[in-house]
């Protein structure tokens, strides 16, 4: 199991909030893998918050393998803020 920490963007309605973070897949998850994980929301006094996409968990699926590369100046180094996502 791997935590991943993102951050809160902003709540796009009354019934959503929003949320960013990077997920770093190793050079062997190549075409056909899988992997599925749920979302952990740590809010403080107010509790933690589980998603788990109503039960079948959310899944990343490499359909084709290419070459990517952040751009010069993008920054991977994200605040260590309460959201957490589990692969």
């Amino acid at each position: 199991m791997q935590q991943v920490t993102g951050y809160y963007i902003y709540t796009s309605d009354q019934d959503t909030d929003r949320f960013s973070f990077i997920l770093r897949l190793p050079d062997s998850f190549d075409v056909g893998n899988e992997m599925e994980f749920a979302v952990r929301f740590d809010a403080g006094s107010t509790g933690t918050f589980w998603d788990n996409n109503s039960g079948e968990n959310y899944r990343v699926k490499c359909l084709t393998r290419a070459s990517f590369a952040l751009p010069s100046g993008c920054n991977t180094d994200l605040p260590s803020l309460p959201w957490q996502q589990f692969i």
